[in-house]
């Protein structure tokens, strides 16, 4: 895990603590995303060169791959009944 500080999340700063982490711990196999725009394009209207961004793109090259929730746990309805 690397943790940095910044004013604001922004592709430069996901690149320079992407970087002290491999040199650190090396290369991981995968990295998991809060859904966060960094590493894909949401807007499907958007997306171009397979919805991929700049650091998402990165990662593609490097053979790390990134893997993103398919539903929030919040997110699922509880059925009538069950609390």
């Amino acid at each position: 895990m690397q943790l940095l500080f910044v004013p604001t999340e922004s592709t430069p700063a996901y690149f320079t603590a992407t970087r002290a982490y491999v040199e650190r711990h090396g290369k991981p196999l995968t990295f998991y995303s809060d859904k966060a725009g960094i590493f894909r394009v949401n807007a499907r209207e958007n997306a171009e060169g397979r919805g991929y961004t700049q650091f998402g793109r990165a990662l593609f090259e490097l053979n790390i791959g990134v893997r993103r929730p398919h539903r929030a746990v919040t997110d699922h309805p509880r059925p009538p009944g069950r609390s």
